[in-house]
C-alpha cells in the first residue's frame, strides 16, 4: 500500500493574529461610532415628529427651537445644542435645520469626526 504525501494548509500564527487585529480594528470602529449613529437617528426622528405637530403654523421660531431642545432631552441627544439649529423662512414656508458634528476618541490620539446636516420643511405652501 502506497502513502500519498499530502501537504498541510492552514493559516499561520501569523496570519492569524493579523487576521485578529483586521477584526479588532473594525470591531473598535462599530462600538465608537454605533452610538454617534444612534443618537442621529434621534435627531432624525425628533425632526420628523416636529413636522406631525398640529400647532406649528402657530409657533414662533423661538417655541420650534424649544420644543425641539426639548425632544432631544427625552431622546438623549447631547451633540446638538441650541446653536446648532437653524430656521429660515423661505418662499413663504419654514425649514428647520440642524447641522453638528460629533468628535469621538479612537485610539490613541487619533479622533473619529463625524458630520451630520438634516433639514425639514415645516409648513410649506
Amino acid at each position: 500500500m502506497k502513502h500519498k504525501n499530502y501537504k498541510m494548509a492552514g493559516m499561520s500564527g501569523l496570519g492569524f493574529l493579523l487576521l485578529l487585529v483586521v477584526i479588532g480594528f473594525f470591531a473598535l470602529l462599530v462600538i465608537r461610532l454605533f452610538p454617534v449613529y444612534l443618537e442621529h437617528y434621534n435627531v432624525s426622528s425628533s425632526l420628523k415628529s416636529l413636522q406631525s405637530e398640529a400647532q406649528l403654523e402657530a409657533m414662533s421660531n423661538a417655541e420650534i427651537r424649544t420644543s425641539l431642545l426639548r425632544r432631544f432631552e427625552v431622546n438623549d441627544v447631547t451633540h446638538v445644542g441650541k446653536e446648532d439649529i437653524k430656521i429660515e423662512i423661505e418662499d413663504g414656508a419654514r425649514r428647520v435645520s440642524i447641522a453638528y458634528e460629533v468628535r469621538k476618541p479612537f485610539f490613541g490620539n487619533i479622533d473619529l469626526v463625524v458630520s451630520f446636516s438634516d433639514t425639514a420643511e415645516l409648513n410649506a405652501p
